[in-house]
């Protein structure tokens, strides 16, 4: 009983691991690293059966060529002892110079030098070179993914932050943080008040937002596809800050985002345009009934008027032009009038003939 105390009291000592955890985290670069040896142990398990592939055909092929020689029974006697010997000096180059020497000494054939050296070229230049690549570029994308997080860790916990200052007491306290942080909204009001904050401006600057682009976008931000203006949640609103950096690029996702934007605030603005046009038309036939009630007439009596009017003037004017006609005739000479005198009455005439027909 008391050995198996000692025991249970030896493994509470690996709590001291623990510590480690904390300097993981400490150190997110190590944190990197390892998921990112993780994450690439499906690539690196293939490479390595392709590498196998390899060792195992050249193996067979070695076995054959260099059966009943000296460097045969040495290097290649059997398949997994060829297979070992390629991959520790074909991979490893830890005796390469010693097998070529051996290979030359015993005169054997151009093929089988050949061979090795393409052994060489596949396994050690592009096999192995493949393998450091695929581990370089899983790690990067890991390394890019863990600085994405953290950038919005910081941004949230930061931006909560100067919120809970700015609200002060108006902040709900009840629940834990996630449901604080999922009933406030942000208003385009109170936007630009967190806006002039110098805390704010300087956060915006570390995670290489543009705060003067994201003022000129504010109505955008803040309103509906119909342009009204709406709040957004803080979780929302976070993420709309991290969509606005300037090392972010645009997705087809945006441009879709931004043609149905679009598309509605056209459909918005014939839709004003009709209802004005609407509306002015009204004020028109308002305007209209109340110039004829100050003229002291019925509706339409002001066009009847003019119409009266214009007749009278008619029938002056051809008056005169018979008057005129008349004196000419009378005249001493008793000469005819003139045919261009004749074709500007006729003229006068028909125009005074069509208009009185336009009119009535």
């Amino acid at each position: 009983g008391s050995t198996a105390m000692i025991k249970m009291l030896r493994l509470l000592r690996l709590s001291r691991m623990a510590r480690m955890a904390r300097l993981l985290r400490s150190m997110p670069e190590i944190l990197i690293l390892i998921k990112g040896m993780v994450a690439a142990v499906r690539s690196v398990v293939f490479t390595l059966m392709l590498l196998v592939i390899l060792l195992y055909i050249f193996a067979v092929i070695f076995k054959q060529l260099a059966a009943d020689t000296t460097i045969g029974d040495h290097y290649f006697a059997t398949v997994p002892r060829s297979m070992n010997q390629l991959m520790i000096n074909g991979i490893f180059f830890d005796s390469f110079g010693t097998m070529v020497d051996l290979i030359i000494e015993e005169d054997l054939n151009f093929v089988f030098l050949t061979l090795l050296y393409v052994f060489v070229l596949l396994a050690s230049l592009t096999v192995m070179n493949m393998l450091i690549g695929v581990l370089c570029e899983v790690v990067s994308a890991v390394a890019e993914t863990e600085h994405e997080q953290l950038t919005i860790n910081y941004l949230k916990d930061s931006l909560w932050d100067i919120v809970k200052e700015h609200l002060g007491e108006k902040l709900n306290t009840d629940g834990n943080l996630e449901d604080q942080q999922g009933k406030v909204q942000i208003s385009k009001r109170f936007f630009m008040e967190l806006i002039q904050d110098d805390k704010l401006v300087v956060l915006l600057k570390e995670v290489e937002i543009d705060v003067v682009a994201l003022v000129d976008l504010v109505d955008t931000i803040f309103s509906t596809d119909s342009g009204e203006d709406k709040s957004i949640l803080f979780t929302d609103f976070v993420v709309v800050m991290l969509d606005h950096r300037s090392t972010f690029e645009a997705t087809v996702k945006d441009i879709t985002d931004l043609r149905r934007y679009v598309r509605s605030r056209i459909d918005r603005m014939d839709t004003d345009t009709a209802t004005r046009i609407r509306t002015m038309q009204a004020h028109v036939n308002a305007m209209s009934t109340i110039m004829e009630k100050l003229a002291g007439v019925s509706n339409g009596q002001i066009e009847i008027d003019a119409r009266e009017e214009y007749k009278k003037l008619q029938k002056e004017h051809e008056r005169k032009m018979r008057a005129a006609a008349k004196a000419t005739t009378g005249s001493k000479s008793k000469q005819r009038p003139s045919q261009a005198t004749v074709k500007t009455y006729k003229t006068t005439q028909s125009g005074l003939s069509n208009a009185d027909r336009a009119t009535e």
